[in-house]
């Protein structure tokens, strides 16, 4: 890790530490961090435009690593251009390619949720909605994965014909929300286990149904 990722980890490092020791009703500052860290407020500047910007860091940064650690002989995916991310060069996703044109995305998923489950009480933090509540992180991530997962359907679909984009972008949306409206769910209202083993079959769910949808629009035009 160069110098300049050892001190933004460490900033990150930090705030997720506060975050977890700190009441609900205090949204963790600069001032905060620095204070914690021992370093003048211009320091963080340097690093970061503001505490939402550190929010996307941090799990931006987390699934850098678990892909190109874990799934570095698939195709990788990085935030389409029109969206300007801030961290636009590091890749977020990978497309796991089977036989027909499937995508087997489940160790994908189920991978990128243990970052999730792991920092259980940060994200619980991350995911509220009050006053003083943090970035809008699942805004930022329905964002993010809808344009690749309309990439995902196209994909799919390979020589048949394009759906209209307001149906393409129905089934993106509809399949984001689903995935992430559930981690949303999980960690920002209840203290369930979503790592069960019970549920392993169920990671690629969301493709799943995708490739269900594709083929049922195949048969109907078929039947015209």
């Amino acid at each position: 890790m160069s110098v300049k990722g050892a001190r933004r980890q460490e900033f990150a490092d930090t705030f997720m530490h506060l975050v977890t020791e700190t009441p609900c009703n205090h949204r963790v500052s600069v001032v905060d961090i620095t204070n914690a860290i021992g370093c003048e407020r211009k320091t963080f500047y340097y690093y970061f435009e503001n505490v939402d910007n550190l929010v996307i860091w941090i799990f931006r940064s987390a699934f850098k690593k678990i892909i190109e650690t874990q799934f570095a002989e698939y195709p990788q995916v990085k935030p389409h251009p029109e969206l300007q991310d801030p961290y636009d060069d590091w890749p977020f996703y990978v497309r796991i390619e089977t036989e027909d044109r499937f995508l087997a995305q489940g160790p994908y998923f189920k991978a990128i949720t243990y970052h999730w489950v792991d920092n259980r009480v940060y994200y619980a933090n991350m995911f509220r909605t009050d006053a003083n509540s943090y970035n809008n992180l699942f805004e930022y991530l329905v964002n993010l994965y809808v344009p690749t997962i309309k990439d995902d359907i196209l994909f799919m679909l390979g020589n048949r014909p394009t759906p209209p984009p307001d149906v393409l972008n129905f089934l993106a949306e509809y399949h984001v929300m689903g995935i992430f409206g559930r981690l949303q769910w999980h960690f920002g209202h209840t203290r369930k286990d979503i790592m069960q083993e019970a549920l392993n079959p169920y990671w690629n769910y969301a493709h799943t149904c995708i490739k269900h949808t594709i083929d049922g629009l195949g048969s109907e035009r078929d039947a015209l």
